[in-house]
């Protein structure tokens, strides 16, 4: 029986991890990996690369990780979910800033 995380899983993103499951095997593939090899090196099983390469949502993250690294791709892992690309959350600190600003005196006066 599939999970309920499974079930619910948006359409959208399954279709993403179904792309980087076939941009996976395409590299895996362009490498001359059998999938036993890619198994081997990344210490995973053979089901769990046949998973991932069919962007099966209950495969880890580390394991894509994994996979990447493997293949000389993990570069770019860096990138994902950055301050600077997150648009969402910079609307969403925009919108949390006050109105107006108070000015703090001066509260270092000489002192006679």
């Amino acid at each position: 029986m599939k999970s309920k995380l499974l079930a619910s899983f948006p359409p959208k993103l399954k279709k993403q991890l179904q792309l980087i499951g076939t941009n996976l095997k395409v590299a895996r593939k362009k490498r001359k990996f059998s999938i036993n090899e890619m198994a081997l090196r990344a210490k995973v099983s053979y089901d769990t690369i046949s998973r991932a390469e069919k962007g099966d949502p209950s495969v880890s993250f580390g394991v894509y990780a994994q996979m990447l690294s493997v293949l000389g791709l993990s570069k770019d892992l860096d990138l994902l979910a950055t301050p600077e690309t997150d648009e969402l959350g910079a609307i969403l600190m925009e919108q949390a800033l006050p109105d107006r600003v108070r000015r703090i005196a001066n509260r270092t006066k000489s002192r006679r």
